[in-house]
């Protein structure tokens, strides 16, 4: 699944695959610029965010002119099954700005 953010122009895909455990989850993102620490949600069906990932972005970012890599790759995980799944979002930690949404 994939999305571009019209207003902050951000761009990622997100990939799930079904475990015993719940779902690992593969993020693809880029024209993000930093400095940020930002996580990866997954939000449930009844609105509850669960955290998959979170990371720093460097104040150069990702896949932007000048970035030192075309995008930035993660992997993580939620106890979530795909179907109790409705989308992804990419936050900002502190102020929960969201810079990208993905339907699942």
């Amino acid at each position: 699944m994939s999305a571009t953010d019209t207003g902050t122009g951000v761009t990622g895909t997100v990939a799930m695959q079904q475990k015993a455990w719940g779902s690992r989850i593969a993020l693809r993102l880029s024209k993000v610029a930093g400095p940020l620490s930002c996580e990866l949600v997954a939000v449930d069906e009844r609105g509850k965010a669960h955290t998959v990932v979170g990371w720093s972005v460097p104040a150069k970012g990702y896949g932007l002119p000048g970035s030192p890599q075309p995008q930035l790759a993660l992997q993580g995980g939620t106890a979530l099954r795909p179907q109790e799944i409705s989308r992804f979002e990419v936050r900002t930690i502190g102020e929960g700005r969201t810079l990208l949404t993905v339907p699942a």
